[in-house]
């Protein structure tokens, strides 16, 4: 890694020297190493040439309403780039059979008895860990609950997103066009 940086320090130094741009007593400094080092003059001869190569390179400069025409544009592909209905009716279906299925092992009692997680089962190397760790509880119901809520809120969600919000723009839409 020494090596590398060293480099890259020098072909910085290699470049502001090409630019004309290093201070008189480090100006005379690289002429003296340049005059010792063929390495080093063989760096600053590859930099020149990629020097002249870039400068002698034509970029394409954007149209002078490139600017314009992106923001403008913007707005037309935040609104293009909804779900597609057949998408969305399918990501719903699934939010609902899982909810339809928390439901049911909910009801089934499943999750009636608390459980218990012991933390310190899942200690592999007890030389680390000195002190027992504790043991946390853990309502079934709760967690399936907050789980049901969670798809729920996902499923209104997506309602709005694939059926109203496409529906209601159509009518304004509709709407605009009759007036």
């Amino acid at each position: 890694m020494g090596m590398n940086t060293k480099k890259t320090s020098w072909d910085e130094t290699l470049l502001e020297y090409l630019d004309g741009s290093l201070p008189p007593d480090k100006l005379e400094m690289v002429k003296e190493t340049l005059v010792r080092s063929a390495e080093l003059s063989n760096r600053l001869e590859e930099l020149k040439e990629i020097v002249t190569l870039l400068n002698q390179t034509n970029t394409d400069q954007p149209s002078k309403n490139f600017t314009l025409q992106v923001m403008q544009n913007l707005g037309h592909y935040a609104a293009n780039r909804q779900l597609p209905i057949r998408n969305g009716i399918l990501l719903l279906m699934g939010v609902i059979v899982a909810i339809i299925l928390s439901m049911v092992l909910l009801g089934s009692g499943l999750f009636d008895a608390p459980g218990t997680i012991n933390l310190n089962e899942f200690v592999t190397e007890p030389k680390i860990i000195t002190q027992p760790l504790p043991s946390i509880s853990l309502d079934g119901k709760l967690l399936v609950n907050g789980i049901i809520l969670m798809n729920m809120a996902l499923a209104f969600l997506i309602i709005d997103r694939v059926i109203f919000r496409p529906w209601l723009e159509r009518r304004a839409h509709e709407h605009h066009e009759m007036t």
